[in-house]
């Protein structure tokens, strides 16, 4: 069965926003501290440790995890310091095969 494409634009430009695919190291306090904040994290599995988001971003910086072509960091158009993330995922064909906004 093929599967229907994502969104997979290197960067996406608004007048305040900028998408991009790539983490860089630049994003690493920005990224531990999305991803330790319980408040951010409430409903999304919880706050990780520090240690853990630590790995998990040096990981990805070093190109040992799968991007896939929907995963995004969401950054300030003017400084491009990280403000959050999102991924664009393809649903199942059972589930209508539309796109899923996630964290």
């Amino acid at each position: 069965m093929k599967q229907m494409p994502t969104l997979s634009a290197a960067d996406i430009t608004s007048e305040r926003l900028l998408l991009r695919r790539a983490l860089r190291e630049a994003d690493r306090e920005g990224f531990v501290e999305l991803s330790t904040d319980p408040e951010v994290q409430a409903h999304i599995g919880g706050p990780r440790p520090r240690s853990e988001v630590e790995r998990r971003f040096d990981t990805v910086l070093a190109g040992g995890a799968a991007s896939g072509p929907g995963d995004y960091v969401i950054a300030d158009n003017t400084t491009d310091r990280l403000i959050g993330t999102l991924m664009l995922a393809r649903r199942s064909p059972e589930d209508g095969g539309e796109l899923e906004l996630g964290a």
